[in-house]
């Protein structure tokens, strides 16, 4: 028997057996055309089975620990860098949320110093928060932010950057987001020490509002 016609002949015991279990059986044996659609429209519930098992992996509850939590919304965000899934903890019934993102290159920062550290977009979230205190800002914009921030990084640099780059890219992101919060950043970032540092960074803005 040909490599083929075996596989035909397989292709048919497996649709009988699906058939049956739904409470008929076919008449006679299928094309090999059929045979081709099934194994399609098998692989393609195989892929949508894998999503729906990867988003029932559990993770521990961070308000009782428990590893028994199902998720109940999934949806893209930070430009569609990551996927923010809402998760249900069967447990103790409250709800928590996850973050999924791609996992990008480590980078090395070189500080003034020369001391060299990993890269973190979350030191980034960090002091971006602190610039944005009290200020109309949301959580998902400055995540976000620095999302974009750690994108542009990714795609200039191999290894190593200067943490002068990082602050400079970070500026110019705050600069569209909130003027506030800009010269709050730059204040700490050009390490101001009176007040004509102030007003020599508010200048451009001043400029680009009247403009």
């Amino acid at each position: 028997m040909h490599l083929g016609q075996s596989t035909h002949h397989d292709c048919w015991f497996e649709r009988h057996a699906q058939v049956t279990i739904q409470g008929s059986i076919p008449a006679s044996k299928p094309s090999q055309q059929d045979c081709s659609a099934a194994a399609d429209r098998a692989t393609g519930y195989g892929k949508v089975i894998a999503a729906a098992r990867l988003e029932e992996l559990g993770m521990h509850c961070p308000h009782c620990s428990a590893d028994n939590d199902r998720v109940i919304d999934s949806r893209a965000c930070e430009d569609g860098r990551a996927i923010r899934r809402r998760r249900y903890c069967n447990q103790c019934e409250r709800r928590f949320t996850t973050y999924e993102r791609v996992e990008l290159l480590t980078l090395t920062v070189v500080k003034k110093d020369l001391i060299r550290e990993p890269f973190s977009r979350e030191k980034i979230e960090r002091g971006v928060e602190r610039a944005c205190w009290k200020r109309p800002v949301s959580s998902d914009r400055i995540r976000g932010l620095a999302a974009r921030v750690e994108a542009e990084i990714e795609a200039e640099y191999d290894s190593e950057i200067p943490s002068s780059d990082i602050g400079r890219v970070v500026m110019r992101e705050l600069a569209s987001l909130d003027q506030v919060a800009y010269v709050r950043f730059a204040s700490v970032y050009r390490e101001f020490t009176d007040v004509e540092d102030f007003v020599a960074e508010l200048a451009p803005l001043r400029h680009q509002t009247d403009s």
